[in-house]
């Protein structure tokens, strides 16, 4: 896992992980806990395409949907004291994990497979795709990655647990 030297105070909550491990739910009850702004990359995205996130890669491709995640990246790594939900498939980009955590920490947010949701992901319709993203992805989170927390209970422990490692890492 990616270590951290210095964790500054108004450093941001980076939540990596699976399609459906629950960054978006557990980051915004993170940012609840933390008194923190929330941000969802993905809702940034739909935000500015007027499109949802399966729309713009049957539109127009996974390659242009990395290319709006990296320019979101790039605005939203520039905050402060945010908690951010990536999507599933910023790890495989390097320019956008490194704009998000010029001023953060990435918590890999970790659900098994069998209880990740299948609908609306357009990357991971089946059980199969999922497990084939997971051995795919899962050296990246762990490469980018400077703490982990499990997601297997309810949404206020997960974000109990992402909040804990996060603060962890400032107080090793």
């Amino acid at each position: 896992m990616n270590g951290v030297e210095f964790l500054p105070a108004s450093a941001n909550l980076v939540l990596i992980g699976m399609p459906g491990c629950g960054k978006s739910t557990i980051g915004a009850a993170a940012a609840r806990l933390m008194g923190r702004a929330f941000v969802d990359m993905d809702v940034e995205i739909e935000r500015q395409t007027g499109l949802s996130v399966p729309e713009v890669f049957a539109r127009e491709g996974e390659a242009a949907f990395r290319d709006r995640e990296q320019a979101v990246a790039g605005v939203i790594g520039r905050g402060a004291s945010l908690v951010i939900a990536t999507g599933g498939g910023s790890v495989l980009r390097e320019e956008t994990m490194r704009a998000l955590l010029a001023n953060g920490a990435a918590v890999w947010l970790i659900r098994p497979v069998e209880l990740l949701p299948l609908e609306g992901r357009p990357l991971s319709a089946s059980r199969d795709a999922l497990r084939r993203l997971e051995r795919e992805r899962s050296p990246l989170y762990k490469q980018y990655a400077s703490a982990r927390a499990e997601n297997t209970s309810t949404i206020e422990e997960g974000a109990r647990r992402a909040v804990k490692a996060f603060y962890a890492l400032a107080n090793p």
